[in-house]
């Protein structure tokens, strides 16, 4: 009998040993570049993104000339940020480039971002200027979506501010830049 529980004992051992597993792995290596990207678009997101701005005759004589701005809303910041571990939160500045006709002037108000992740808070009415302006601050690692109607709404207004200095001219072209960088 004890040969028999030996003889037993050492089949299940080759057994288990045949039955054992066998492991292998792979290295996976990860990197996660930063980003910062940004473009300006339109509500329907792949048309024109340009706005203009009128100055024309009032309804009544005596009355504050109209403003009209095409399109009045549906411009879009639209944008993509991972930011570096040890970076600060980024923001969105916007710089005019051309001369303002004397009179007048450009504000600009980013609306609440839509998006995931950090998408950054936005500043208020800040006017437009040779002088770059923060609409948009604490952006962190986000992304506002391409779609159309997604990202930071940009809503112009354009103010005179000196009637005096009006004077009727041909069109003016101005170019309202932004910039994503870090803070």
């Amino acid at each position: 009998m004890k040969k028999l529980t030996l003889t037993i004992v050492a089949f299940l051992g080759l057994f288990a040993g045949a039955m054992a597993q066998s492991t292998a792995t792979h290295q996976v290596d990860i990197t996660i570049n930063s980003v910062g990207m940004i473009r300006a678009v339109n509500a329907a997101a792949a048309t024109a993104n340009n706005a203009t701005f009128t100055v024309g005759a009032p309804t009544t004589a005596g009355e504050v000339p109209i403003i009209d701005l095409v399109p009045s809303s549906g411009l879009y910041l639209q944008y993509t940020s991972i930011k570096a571990s040890t970076g600060t939160p980024r923001t969105i500045k916007a710089v005019l480039s051309g001369t303002i006709p004397a009179g007048l002037s450009i504000t600009a108000r980013a609306a609440t971002p839509t998006g995931t992740g950090d998408v950054g808070l936005t500043l208020g009415l800040k006017t437009i200027s040779t002088n770059a302006e923060t609409l948009i601050n604490n952006i962190g690692s986000g992304y506002t979506g391409a779609e159309a109607g997604k990202g930071a709404n940009i809503n112009y207004s354009f103010e005179i501010t000196a009637m005096a200095s009006i004077k009727a001219t041909a069109s003016t072209a101005l170019t309202v830049t932004y910039t994503l960088s870090n803070e």
